[in-house]
């Protein structure tokens, strides 16, 4: 629901319900990990007995999200921006309210430059767990979970970025710098000699710059982007420093 006070002033209010309910076989034994993931079995008729097997669990989590969100623009009359937001969550599985406040801010120095930033706090009850298997292709299937904020932590992100926006001629410069920092993350694996018998918690940093270059020539538009991104993990539990994740890929270029 929105709401216009005037030109200047926007007001926006809304409420979100959602529900899910996920389930997983997790076990470990001799050869490593497998994991088992039916669609329509029930938990209760998967065999659970296997002796030769030192870690089995089953499990059957649901939840209800019950979110109310509020949004607040200001634009003045030299086109400044100023976006104010704020989310308030509450998750059955934790009974619990979770606020995650953003801001937007966009300052023309010029008709045609533009600056930049951005701020937001996010949190997530959805969590994949992050595995370290000696494979080269990173193709398995990830698996997903719904945070018992024991075993598995409620996902808690920030994230700050700024940059510029240029708009000239029918060119388009667009650049952005971001850092993000992710805590809550998830690991069960045996890719490590030192890996643990249960469950492992970590974090991790992410430092990027993303840029964009398009023009339009006549009836055709060309894009041009180029991503550098640095994605480190920190699992105490398995390595004493930092160490790249698996989606770590430090230059995307697209044209």
């Amino acid at each position: 629901m929105g709401y216009d006070l005037n030109e200047k002033h926007e007001f926006t209010l809304g409420y979100q319900l959602s529900t899910s309910r996920v389930f997983y076989q997790l076990f470990r034994d001799q050869s490593g990990i497998e994991d088992i993931e039916p669609e329509d079995e029930d938990p209760e008729e998967v065999d659970s007995s296997q002796d030769d097997r030192d870690f089995n669990e089953i499990s059957t989590r649901s939840n209800t999200s019950n979110t109310l969100y509020g949004d607040y623009s200001l634009r003045t009359k030299i086109r400044v921006l100023i976006r104010l937001g704020i989310r308030a969550s509450n998750y059955s599985i934790l009974e619990e309210w979770f606020w995650e406040p953003r801001l937007n801010v966009e300052y023309p120095v010029a008709r045609f430059f533009r600056l930049k930033f951005t701020g937001e706090k996010r949190y997530q009850a959805f969590s994949q767990l992050v595995e370290f298997e000696d494979t080269q292709s990173r193709l398995e299937s990830g698996i997903w979970t719904l945070t018992d904020n024991n075993d598995f932590p409620l996902l808690e992100s920030e994230q700050f970025s700024g940059g510029v926006l240029i708009d000239f001629s029918g060119w388009t410069f667009d650049l952005d710098a971001y850092v993000k920092k992710i805590d809550g993350l998830t690991s069960f694996t045996n890719g490590f000699t030192s890996a643990s018998e249960d469950y492992s918690r970590g974090s991790s940093d992410i430092l990027g710059l993303d840029f964009l270059l398009k023009k339009q020539l006549g009836n055709y538009r060309i894009w041009m982007g180029y991503t550098y991104n640095t994605v480190e993990y920190q699992f105490s539990e398995l390595a004493d420093s930092k160490f790249p994740g698996n989606n770590d890929i430090t230059h995307n270029l697209t044209l």
